[in-house]
């Protein structure tokens, strides 16, 4: 389940059901319709919340509908006890939903969970949790259908991911595990065993390039004894370790020239013999690559060499590996941005590697992409490695998609690399849409109001609400007659890059004199800068002298819906519980209560809305309830200590409390 609307509905559905049952009893829940006891009837509290439906034992029992409109929630299904139970609706803020069966207040049984971002899982439930059968669906089109355990994948199921790639298998705590099939997204077929997500044990691995390896594999490489046909139908059949030739093995090019005997790291190592397509035969003992010893001289001599070591020298042996790189590091090719493709030649045998080539091709539709087909490499000298780089010239007419290229290594004396494929997704230009969200006031006289002469710190949250990344964001303020801004704050902001959804948040502090009237516009603005002008906005703050003002500034989301169509504003600068909470005249004089809010626990750190929680609930006792301040003992991030204080110990049974 997406995590953060998981514990979302968890804390929400906690501090409701816990509400709901020390208060339905009580004195502050009024029954204003029918039988609250015992039969159906309607249940107000004096924060809004409501509950409508059966009863027993002055506990919601049955069918019933229970709101909560300053959370969000509404459920409408079945109770025991105060608890949901059975089958239910629950809904909450931004559209996440659960429908399906329940059990102590929690999901349980057969059910259907939506996300706000559009995560859709269909299934079994356990205690909250993925258990049992089911299907989960993500908003970019990745779908998984089978096996959950604990929210995780487990047992047998199909993956199907955006890119392409399909796995159908076993799982085991979210990853492939045991047998199973997995066609990438390159094009590329596995079939075999999977440890860890990796390719594990036995197994064949088809290439998109048309190679094909069969044998086994470790931590996701060939490793032991296997069989590798390259496309042009190079064959080498023996050991490999971490992906390479190593141990024992017989290498035979597809020209015609194969060696038999010891490798290392991908190279000749040890005892070993050539066969040369001319009919010669050479034994010798190779070192990385390069003859070492010569142990049969006369067969050195008929290949026209003066000594052993040169007449045994090796074709040389090129292999190419290909890699794609980008300024963002998402390995993504935006529009406007440019990418690169490098090279990285190896060549692992005896005789130079001469006048080296590349050509490159694209495979799919390349508009909008500049970039050289050919590429002069030169000489890479035997046991050397060198690097060369494409560059990806990406302008506004890049399309969204998936770009794959074929890159062809050629050596002047026919001693070609196997080619090799990358492919990379592209992004298709989306402008950014740089909004104020978000706006806080603190005024010297905490009235909410802009009053002459006071300091007001104001703090403004500058989103970006396009689908596109907002590239080198700066905020300017200016103020306008008789709007002053404070002596040592801050005028200029250099943001940075924002990417689409993301926010900042800027402070600073300004005053007016006694020359603009009451209700009257203060004319101060923002102007909000990107690297690229057209992309340029200013913005009124939207402020008046002596009127009131909110905590949280409403604006108007223009078009744009965000990344993936479901950006949201971001407007988390002001906690507007307290405002929220009815006046009353009831008096709680001699009633005594113990507040505590702590923000770290043993699992879970940093639950910053736990200290907010808390100081509601103390505003709660204070303003609704009638408790006096003094009655009300309230502890933030309370240690073991604290509790001792308040509630004494086996060595002080005299608390501050008693």
């Amino acid at each position: 389940m997406d995590l953060r609307w998981k514990m979302l509905f968890a804390r929400r559905c906690f501090c409701l059901l816990i509400v709901f049952s020390l208060l339905a009893t009580s004195a502050f829940a009024a029954c204003i319709e029918g039988d609250c006891f015992n039969g159906s009837g309607t249940v107000a509290f004096p924060d809004g919340r409501k509950y409508e439906g059966e009863f027993r034992d002055n506990a919601a029992y049955g069918q019933g509908t229970y709101t909560s409109p300053a959370q969000g929630i509404k459920y409408i299904g079945g109770f025991v006890n105060g608890i949901f139970s059975g089958q239910g609706t629950l809904s909450a803020p931004y559209g996440a939903k659960y429908e399906g069966e329940f059990k102590n207040g929690m999901f349980n049984g057969k059910g259907s969970f939506v996300s706000p971002k559009g995560t859709r899982y269909y299934g079994e439930f356990v205690d909250d949790n993925y258990n049992g059968q089911g299907t989960l669906v993500y908003p970019d089109g990745t779908k998984y259908v089978g096996g959950f355990k604990d929210d995780l994948y487990n047992g047998h199921g199909t993956l199907n991911s955006s890119d392409g790639s399909k796995y159908t298998g076993s799982f085991r705590d979210g990853r492939y595990n045991g047998q199973g099939s997995l066609v990438s997204y390159d094009k590329s077929e596995y079939a075999g065993t999977f440890k860890d997500g990796k390719y594990n044990g036995q197994g064949t691995l088809k290439g998109r390039d048309g190679s094909k390896y069969t044998g086994t594999f470790r931590d996701g490489q060939y490793g032991g004894r296997g069989t590798l046909i390259y496309y042009n139908g190079t064959k080498y059949v023996g050991s490999f370790v971490d992906g390479m030739f190593s141990g024992q093995g017989t290498l035979t090019y597809y020209h015609g020239l194969k060696y038999t005997g010891g490798f290392k790291n991908g190279e000749y190592d040890g005892k070993g013999t050539i066969y040369y397509v001319s009919g010669k035969v050479g034994q010798g003992i190779w070192k990385k690559g390069r003859l070492f010893i010569s142990t049969k001289e006369k067969t050195a001599r008929e290949a026209g060499g003066a000594g052993g070591a040169e007449a045994l020298s090796a074709p040389p042996d090129i292999s190419v590996s290909v890699s794609f790189s980008e300024p963002s590091g998402n390995n993504i090719l935006d529009a406007d941005e440019t990418g690169w493709i490098i090279l990285t030649v190896r060549n692992s045998g005896k005789g130079d590697a001469l006048e080296l080539r590349a050509e490159i091709e694209s495979d799919g539709d390349s508009t909008g992409l500049k970039y050289s087909r050919n590429l002069r490499l030169k000489t890479v000298p035997a046991g050397q490695t060198k690097r060369w780089k494409f560059k990806l010239s990406a302008d506004r007419l890049l399309r969204a998609g998936q770009l794959s290229f074929t890159i062809k290594t050629l050596e002047k004396n026919g001693f070609d690399a196997d080619p090799v494929r990358i492919s990379f997704r592209t992004k298709a230009f989306e402008p950014p849409d740089l909004v104020i969200a978000d706006m806080v006031l603190e005024d010297q006289n905490k009235n909410s109001r802009v009053e002459p002469l006071e300091n007001v710190e104001i703090t403004v949250r500058v989103q970006n609400m396009g689908r596109g990344d907002a590239k080198g964001v700066a905020v300017d303020v200016h103020n306008g007659k008789n709007v002053f801004i404070g002596g040592d704050s801050v005028r200029h902001f250099k943001i940075g890059n924002l990417e689409a959804g993301g926010y900042r948040d800027i402070s600073f502090i300004f005053y007016t004199n006694k020359r603009i009237g009451d209700k009257e516009p203060i004319p101060l603005k923002l102007k909000i800068t990107e690297q690229r002008p057209e992309f340029n906005v200013e913005k009124t703050l939207g402020l008046a002298m002596n009127a009131s003002h909110r905590n949280i500034m409403e604006v108007m989301i223009r078009g744009s819906e965000g990344p993936g169509g479901d950006a949201r504003l971001s407007t988390g600068l002001g906690v507007d519980v307290e405002r929220n909470l009815p006046k009353t005249r009831m008096r709680n004089t001699d009633a005594i209560a113990v507040v505590i809010g702590n923000r770290d626990y043993k699992n879970t750190k940093n639950v910053d809305y736990a200290i907010n929680d808390a100081e509601s609930i103390k505003m709660y006792l204070t303003d609704v309830l009638g408790y006096r301040e003094g009655n009300v003992f309230y502890l933030a991030n309370a240690t073991k200590g604290d509790f001792d204080l308040l509630f004494g110990s086996k060595d002080n049974h005299k608390g501050k409390l008693f």
